[in-house]
């Protein structure tokens, strides 16, 4: 009997450690605003510094489908995109039209920018020309300013390689970034793939040479 009054009080005391561990965590959140501690990663990259999952610096408006049924159809853009998003050489936006996910790069004319819709991914969402939409893009993928500060540092005195960055697609900018992150316990190593970086840019290199 004795011996089991002993383990009901071990249990006693280890569920009584772990409250008091779990209040102390609960604590941590709400004196971080509610965020749970991150863990440290190297100098850091693009994704420690929480660069959103979705489109950034997202425009809602609402637009009708230009153009014409045996030519290009298209959503005109009623705001510069140099202005909201800064200049660069081109734009590649991901977002929704009445909900329906959409990706691809804006296109320029004399009359402003606008988004091409491809007749096949027009047909699959059942949208025709004429019709009015309700419009929600924004830039796609890692931005400049959402990099690790090494890397940034690097883009922001070479102008010509950061003009280039700016222009990629998500794709090659996040594959960039993963060869240098790839090097986070090698400091030496990645100061040279930084600057490897900027010569591939300058170059007008998309992806590094495998």
């Amino acid at each position: 009997m004795r011996r089991g009054f002993g383990v009901l009080r071990s249990v006693g005391l280890v569920v009584g450690l772990l409250a008091m561990a779990s209040s102390f965590v609960i604590d941590l959140h709400a004196v971080s605003g509610g965020v749970p501690p991150r863990r440290e990663k190297g100098h850091g990259t693009w994704e420690d510094l929480r660069v959103p999952a979705g489109p950034v610096s997202p425009q809602r408006f609402h637009a009708r489908i230009e153009g014409s049924e045996k030519g290009r159809a298209y959503i005109p853009l009623p705001f510069d995109p140099a202005k909201v998003w800064g200049a660069r050489a081109r734009y590649h936006i991901a977002g929704t039209i009445n909900g329906r996910p959409v990706r691809g790069a804006l296109s320029q004319s004399g009359l402003g920018y606008f988004l091409p819709l491809g007749p096949a991914w027009r047909r699959d969402c059942g949208f025709h020309l004429g019709e009015d939409v309700s419009v929600e893009i924004g830039v796609e993928g890692p931005q400049r300013e959402a990099l690790a500060p090494d890397i940034a540092a690097a883009l922001a005195g070479e102008p010509e390689a950061a003009e280039f960055f700016d222009a990629l697609a998500s794709f090659y900018r996040k594959g960039y970034l993963r060869w240098i992150d790839a090097t986070k316990r090698r400091p030496d190593v990645r100061a040279e793939r930084i600057a490897e970086l900027v010569e591939l840019l300058k170059a007008g290199r998309k992806e590094r040479p495998r």
